[in-house]
């Protein structure tokens, strides 16, 4: 069936395709129900990409930044389509996880959004759109995308609800470190 090719080459292809695929099962109606929660599965499933992570820690932060970890797990427990998240302690005792994106992705999405958008050009030529229309959404996929990967505006604003929350009898926001975060890792 259609959807299981598309499964297959998605699995295949992983990264931006996987969030595609994702974004499409969550802003339109042009799969089955089934069918979108066979896609949105990929949310548990990111394959895990090997990585040094106290190097890819130093390298974004220095020396000083790196001397604030007592320890840093070697192997991540949380892996996403563009990140993967590990376990760390600061030299004050505090537990924090470090979220990183994946090495080369900036590049990666680059060359991903070029072909998408050629493919998108020739579908057009012999297909009339009449459910979606793949520029628009593939232009909103392609803002979100980037927001996604702001990971500065991403501490900055886990940093405000951080302040709102800090007290809150049910709500819990863990503190963001804003001097840790760079634009490819994100401490909390």
């Amino acid at each position: 069936t259609i959807p299981d090719i598309l499964f297959a080459a998605v699995s295949d292809f992983g990264g931006m395709y996987i969030k595609l695929i994702q974004f499409v099962c969550l802003r339109t109606n042009i799969l089955l129900e089934e069918d979108k929660l066979r896609f949105l599965s990929f949310y548990d499933d990111a394959p895990i990409e090997p990585l040094s992570i106290e190097h890819y820690v130093g390298k974004e932060l220095g020396k000083t930044g790196l001397s604030r970890f007592t320890t840093i797990d070697a192997m991540p427990f949380a892996s996403g389509t563009f990140g993967q998240v590990y376990k760390a302690r600061l030299t004050d005792g505090v537990d924090v996880v470090i979220k990183v994106k994946r090495p080369h992705l900036a590049s990666k999405l680059r060359f991903d959004f070029i072909l998408l958008r050629v493919f998108t050009k020739v579908f057009n030529l012999f297909v009339e759109q009449k459910i979606i229309n793949l520029d628009s959404t593939l232009s909103e996929f392609e803002q979100s995308t980037y927001l996604e990967l702001d990971y500065i505006q991403e501490a900055k604003n886990a940093l405000y609800f951080y302040k709102i929350f800090r007290n809150h009898p049910r709500v819990y926001i863990p503190k963001t470190y804003l001097e840790l975060c760079t634009n490819d890792i994100l401490v909390q």
